[in-house]
């Protein structure tokens, strides 16, 4: 009997988006000793009005996704190209990963527009953790923020922070937000002692 090794997977469509989160997931599968596939979607009901992108041109996706990755340190990297809608087959890829790695925005922005974000519906719909990276604004900073509300769903997204954080060494910053309940106020706006 053999045992699968987790892998992790990254959503690329040679956005710029898409090279910060190639950058980040190779990191991830250096430190954990994960494997690393890079998923390349063509969805050719995107856009039924633009023709098939030319094959040099998604060749040209695969060659940058192999740059993003060849500096992060991770080994065992494997580009995919597969065929479906773009989230169904994210989705259907991280099956056995364990993690999915998108970027914040990706090339079909009118797409994203009319039908939803990529990385929220696959965030919604994966079995695995969802990490949406976006280029940071402070490189110097190192720590997970994890939002709970003690839900089954939360918890399991803080346990996963809190393995994240081992590997890492990162901190991590555990967030919980309530809506406060209306207080009344006497005519003049002041509230009761």
């Amino acid at each position: 009997m053999t045992t699968r090794i987790a892998r992790i997977i990254v959503g690329y469509d040679g956005s710029p988006d898409a090279d910060v989160a190639a950058t980040w997931a190779g990191r991830m599968a250096h430190l954990r000793g994960e494997p690393l596939v890079a998923a390349i979607v063509v969805d050719w009901m995107e856009s039924p009005r633009r023709p098939n992108w030319p094959e040099t041109w998604w060749g040209e996706i695969e060659e940058r996704a192999r740059q993003a990755l060849a500096t992060t340190g991770a080994t065992d990297v494997t580009v995919e190209r597969l065929h479906g809608g773009v989230v169904q087959t994210l989705v259907d890829s991280s099956r056995d990963a364990s993690m999915l790695v998108l970027g914040s925005r990706g090339h079909g922005r009118i797409g994203e527009a009319l039908l939803g974000s990529v990385s929220q519906s696959a965030a919604r719909r994966a079995r695995c953790p969802v990490a949406v990276i976006r280029k940071a604004a402070d490189h110097e900073n190192r720590r997970i923020v994890v939002g709970v509300d003690d839900s089954e769903p939360s918890l399991r997204a803080l346990d996963f922070a809190c393995h994240q954080a081992a590997v890492t060494g990162d901190t991590v910053m555990i967030y919980r937000a309530w809506k406060p309940v209306t207080m009344p106020v006497d005519r003049y706006g002041n509230l009761p002692a």
